[in-house]
């Protein structure tokens, strides 16, 4: 397909062909101003090249949360300058000094430059903390002005839940998290959160925080994510949504959480307290279900039990792996279920045929 150049194109081809400059593209800035409240309008006086408006000035138009804006076509300059005013003879001139600003957008809130659109859309980031909580998830209500939202939270990581959500213009929200007919409203008086990535732990909260889920803490995963205050549990269910946990005993549904980390049609709760040792499995339409992620079993039963790693780890540390410096230097180890359970000692075989299934894994 052959694609019809603009004439604008075409007249920039022939006046290079003709050995002339091709056309300074114009550029402009757009202004963002935050004004005094008792300002009931706002004008822009400024000059380019050295021309400049008229005084007072040109209106500004309200852009939000008491921002002002204006776009000036600033030809093939690169500064300019500007003052601002009310039209009842208040003016804002730098101290008798200008703005002196550039192309692009630009931003002034209290004599302070910057570039940055101060009405652009903005997301708040929260990570909650259910350490200690006997919560199975838990859902964000927020509030943004008048108006108030709720949604459900994923889990990020052991101990925490997290979710994005759009805030519009504004600088924060108010937010509460709930489970069922429990609240966590900071004692009625609702956490104030910050726009960006904020951490709301025991009553705290952390505005420009780093996730608690990088550089140190467990990503999200399914099988049992274990931590001395309470364990989550996740299991991959595309067929079912009839899913449950059986630990030590006790049944504990389970819901489908948000797609997280690569992971899809995944269900999960969290338990509170020390579960090390605890024997557990899963229901899944009313049929047993070892946990296929469970690193320890119980003996002659469909039991898997809750493990700290941690408490296996050598005194000195595993010693670290050897460097390859030649393919041929591998080592593989092939085990085949059935020459592993072979020997008449072994009294319950495999019945799943899920290591003989393609597609079977999450």
């Amino acid at each position: 397909m052959t694609t019809r150049p603009t004439r604008i194109a075409q007249a920039i081809a022939t006046l290079l062909c003709a050995g002339a400059a091709a056309p300074a593209l114009a550029n402009s800035a757009t202004v963002y101003y935050k004004a005094s409240p008792d300002w009931q309008q706002v004008d822009i006086h400024y000059g380019v090249d050295g021309k400049w408006t008229a005084a007072p000035g040109v209106a500004m138009e309200g852009a939000c949360n008491g921002w002002r804006s204006k776009t000036v076509e600033l030809g093939g300059a690169t500064a300019w300058q500007a003052t601002f005013n009310d039209g009842a003879g208040n003016w804002d001139n730098r101290g008798g000094a200008d703005y002196e600003l550039g192309a692009g957008v630009v931003s002034i809130d209290g004599g302070n430059i910057a570039s940055a659109n101060p009405c652009a859309e903005r997301k708040a980031e929260v990570y909650y903390y259910t350490g200690g909580k006997d919560w199975n998830g838990a859902s964000l209500v927020y509030g943004i002005g008048p108006d108030w939202y709720g949604a459900v939270m994923e889990q990020a990581c052991p101990n925490w839940l997290k979710k994005t959500v759009s805030i519009g213009t504004a600088g924060g929200m108010s937010a509460a998290f709930t489970q069922g007919g429990a609240w966590d409203n900071n004692n009625a008086r609702n956490y104030a959160v910050n726009s960006g990535t904020s951490t709301v732990k025991d009553g705290v909260v952390t505005s420009d925080a780093a996730s608690p889920c990088v550089a140190g803490n467990e990503p999200f995963r399914l099988g049992v994510m274990y931590s001395p205050s309470q364990s989550t549990f996740s299991i991959w269910s595309p067929d079912s949504d009839q899913v449950a946990l059986d630990l030590n005993g006790t049944s504990y549904p389970m819901r489908r959480i948000a797609d997280v980390n690569g992971y899809t049609e995944v269900y999960s709760v969290t338990v509170g307290g020390d579960q090390h040792l605890a024997p557990y499995h899963f229901q899944i339409n009313g049929v047993t279900s070892r946990d296929p992620y469970g690193v320890m079993v119980q003996a002659g039963t469909d039991n898997n039990i809750v493990l700290d790693l941690s408490r296996t780890a050598l005194p000195g540390g595993w010693a670290p792996t050897p460097a390859l410096a030649q393919r041929v230097d591998t080592v593989i180890y092939e085990t085949h279920v059935r020459d592993f359970t072979i020997d008449p000692m072994v009294k319950r075989r495999p019945r799943s045929m899920r290591p003989l299934v393609s597609r079977t894994r999450p």
